[in-house]
């Protein structure tokens, strides 16, 4: 978890080579908002995950992060199988729960 004034140099971000469509910026400004909230646990979700650039920064920036990603991929299982091995590597899969749907979602919105 990347702490004090050092952001810049020391946040891990997805970058380009599949962060799209998230600028470093908004990168850093989502995982200061996160860092901020004073709770054990923090659950976050993203609707269209596409290559999984956005969770993949949450959760590599704050091990106390879960997300939800809520996508269904038309058209794209090759794009949704490349983030699901992108966010193994970085050892971060098993805080990540993939939906095709909102109404897919467990009950109480995101438990593991």
């Amino acid at each position: 978890m990347v702490e004090g004034n050092d952001w810049i140099e020391n946040m891990w971000f997805a970058g380009n080579n599949y962060a799209e469509f998230l600028h470093p910026v908004d990168a850093e400004l989502s995982a200061r908002l996160i860092l901020a909230i004073d709770k054990p646990e923090i659950q976050v979700a993203e609707i269209g995950v596409w290559k999984g650039a956005w969770v993949a920064t949450m959760l590599e920036n704050d091990p106390r992060s879960k997300a939800l990603g809520i996508d269904p991929y038309p058209n794209g299982t090759h794009v949704k199988k490349v983030m699901e091995l992108r966010l193994a590597g970085l050892g971060v899969i098993d805080r990540f729960l993939h939906v095709p749907e909102f109404e897919s979602t467990p009950p109480r919105l995101f438990l593991m």
